[in-house]
């Protein structure tokens, strides 16, 4: 099962510069033509409601965000180490976290993207 998938879900979106999970879909369509990733599946996926039966997706994922441990790094990679890879390989991603959580002491991500026109 995927570790923080809805978490990651989201930064990925960040990352890609996509708001929608259809804007997604067409990110991975560039990278996998035949990928099984639909934005209906992936709305569940980001409510933590299911997970992907394909493994393929997660590859399909990894490469579209240029992650060097491929579709094991996205679907078993601690959170934190995915949100420093995602650093390194897109700077415009800015993430924080969330002063209610942090004070509570657990650490939630809150994703804060700029988006710059092509």
């Amino acid at each position: 099962m995927a570790r923080d998938l809805p978490k990651k879900l989201r930064l990925t979106l960040s990352a890609l510069g996509c708001r929608t999970q259809k804007e997604l879909l067409g990110k991975l369509l560039t990278v996998n033509p035949q990928t099984a990733f639909t934005p209906d599946k992936a709305y569940k996926w980001m409510r933590g409601a299911a997970t992907p039966r394909d493994p393929a997706i997660y590859a399909d994922l990894a490469a579209a965000l240029g992650l060097d441990g491929g579709a094991a790094a996205f679907r078993d990679g601690a959170l934190e180490a995915f949100e420093a890879a995602l650093r390194a390989r897109h700077p415009h991603l800015a993430l924080a976290a969330d002063a209610s959580s942090a004070e509570a002491g657990t650490r939630s991500t809150t994703v804060h993207a700029c988006f710059s026109p092509a």
